[in-house]
């Protein structure tokens, strides 16, 4: 209880990241945008202190901050007629935003601790132009030496969407889960044994350093995700993946 009350955010704090939210930021479920915190950051600052508090306390977030509304948007100059060329963004409510954005603020400095030097993206000031810097290293230091090189690159569909968050928070699964998951995945059953070899080493939070009590906020935030679409009449729950558009998106991926 104690290490939760020393990281609850005062309401200087609370106005501040009001105070940051875009004043033309798309709403949620919720159909309010951020205009009004915005332009109130103290007033909406004291009405959400309170329940920001408590979901602190009681490590559990309100359905309406755990999904959202799913937007797709087409990449680049592409075919608008495939949905492969589509990715979604989450739209969500923008006071569950606005607490995502305050736990990320406390997870930064640990994974600018656990980052590789040549992580390019968003972090550590480093944008991915800046991984040109690196391959024009390397490609001047082989054709100063006379080396053979190549250069190869790749691209995850769907990363976000299909992380497994058990690496990141070390959830314990079943054998059977395991063996589902090998399957859906098209790897060997023979692989099971190494599987649970990486499943049993610590997880990312562990490794870098993020105390208990924050990873268990960070889960709380990830419990049953949720999206609602264009035709459909109800919901869809996901487990896995890492909700892009929400603050915490890039962190857990």
């Amino acid at each position: 209880l104690v290490q939760v009350l020393e990281i609850i955010p005062t309401e200087s704090q609370l106005a501040g990241l009001m105070a940051g939210v875009n004043r033309h930021k798309s709403s949620g479920e919720d159909c309010v945008p951020g205009d009004p915190y915005k332009s109130c950051p103290e007033e909406s600052a004291r009405l959400f202190f309170p329940l920001i508090a408590q979901v602190m306390l009681a490590f559990h977030e309100p359905v309406q901050w755990l999904g959202g509304i799913s937007h797709e948007i087409l990449k680049g100059q592409s075919s608008p007629s495939l949905t492969s060329n589509y990715r979604y963004v989450l739209l969500a409510d923008v006071i569950g935003n606005v607490y995502h954005r305050y736990l990320r603020s406390l997870l930064v400095p640990h994974l600018n601790s656990y980052l590789l030097s040549t992580k390019c993206g968003g972090f550590l000031r480093r944008g991915t132009d800046f991984a040109i810097l690196y391959m024009q290293v390397f490609v001047n230091f082989c054709e100063a030496q006379g080396f053979d090189y190549g250069i190869s690159f790749f691209d995850a569909a769907g990363a976000f969407e299909s992380l497994q968050r058990f690496f990141v928070f070390g959830d314990k699964l079943s054998d059977h889960m395991v063996m589902g998951m090998l399957d859906k995945c098209e790897i060997s059953r023979d692989c099971f044994a190494d599987f649970v070899e990486v499943l049993a080493e610590p997880n990312a939070f562990h490794e870098s350093g993020v105390a208990p009590v924050l990873d268990k906020l960070t889960q709380a935030s990830h419990a049953t995700s949720w999206m609602s679409c264009d035709g459909l009449d109800t919901f869809v729950l996901a487990t896995q993946g890492s909700k892009p558009g929400d603050p915490l998106g890039d962190i857990i991926f």
